[in-house]
């Protein structure tokens, strides 16, 4: 008996198709990108000898897995262009994304229609359209914590002439959201939408550790293998609660070439509306250390301006 529908629409757009739970087969109707998303995105079908296609029950039951893979692999289509940074024949996306060339021509059709991706010549290769930086610019200008966090690491960033990185938490993971690199030639640099390296053996990592309670901490350290990245590293895991505790009592902490040889950073934290937030500065131990006092003020000051834990 069929007791719950969920429609699953294509990244497209085509409302095609169907993914029912709780029933053994659903007939899809076919089209060319009905076939793209079977192929592409390798779900489970068994369509060679009827006339449309068909997915079944493993697949159905499996909705969120399935959107999820979707996903992954319509992003990956948009990173190979920002990766390669030129138009592809189909041929090559094919051979980059490991997919049926048949399925990459209907994919690249239905995104050329809306308006995603546009052939350069005749025979001379495809390429994304500037819809997509648009949409991402769009979604960026309204986000609120980069608004206001934006103007702050810029001053910040120009106040000492070094990299300034915000990232934000989720649980016990790190995502730079937003960086300012120094405008010197020897210089800290990281990518917006990268993890922070180490919880461990950076500053950011270990202002996010100083957020859990002593027994968080301990069942935290207890599996943990402190792998030294550098002879600096804390690899005592005593030391390192000590070392937590010190930061946490002054406010700020600090990773003196732990991560990375000839790298200071200095990191504090705030929150926005329950969720938390590090700001790090990074640079040569040379710089940095020679101006710590001014650097962890302004730092400090940078998150109190911030902070909005309402």
């Amino acid at each position: 008996m069929l007791t719950q529908r969920v429609n699953l629409r294509p990244p497209w757009g085509e409302p095609h198709i169907a993914f029912q739970q709780y029933r053994p087969l659903k007939n899809v109707r076919n089209s060319g990108e009905c076939n793209a998303l079977a192929n592409l995105w390798r779900c489970e079908v068994d369509g060679a000898n009827h006339p449309g296609i068909f997915i079944d029950d493993a697949v159905a039951s499996q909705g969120e897995c399935t959107v999820s893979k979707i996903v992954d692999r319509t992003l990956d289509f948009f990173e190979m262009f920002a990766e390669q940074r030129r138009p592809l024949a189909l041929s090559e996306m094919a051979r980059i994304l490991e997919i049926p060339i048949s399925s990459c021509h209907d994919v690249v059709q239905a995104l050329i229609r809306r308006g995603y991706v546009y052939e350069t010549a005749a025979r001379a290769g495809f390429y994304p359209t500037v819809r997509f930086m648009r949409l991402g610019e769009t979604i960026v200008e309204h986000d609120p914590i980069l608004l206001r966090a934006e103007v702050v690491i810029e001053e910040l960033s120009s106040q000492l002439r070094e990299t300034v990185a915000l990232a934000k938490a989720s649980k016990l993971e790190l995502t730079y959201v937003l960086v300012r690199e120094s405008d010197h030639q020897l210089r800290f640099s990281v990518k917006e939408g990268a993890p922070v390296r180490s919880l461990y053996a950076t500053s950011a990592g270990k202002c996010l550790l100083g957020t859990l309670s002593p027994a968080e901490l301990d069942e935290f350290l207890e599996d943990l293998d402190l792998v030294p990245l550098t002879p600096k590293t804390i690899t005592d895991k005593a030391v390192l609660r000590r070392d937590i505790a010190l930061g946490n009592k002054r406010g700020w902490f600090i990773n003196n070439e732990e991560s990375s040889l000839d790298a200071q950073t200095l990191s504090a934290r705030f929150l926005w509306l329950g969720s938390v937030y590090v700001l790090t500065i990074a640079g040569p131990v040379s710089r940095i250390a020679s101006k710590r006092e001014e650097a962890v003020k302004l730092l400090l000051e940078a998150c109190r301006k911030l902070d909005f834990s309402k």
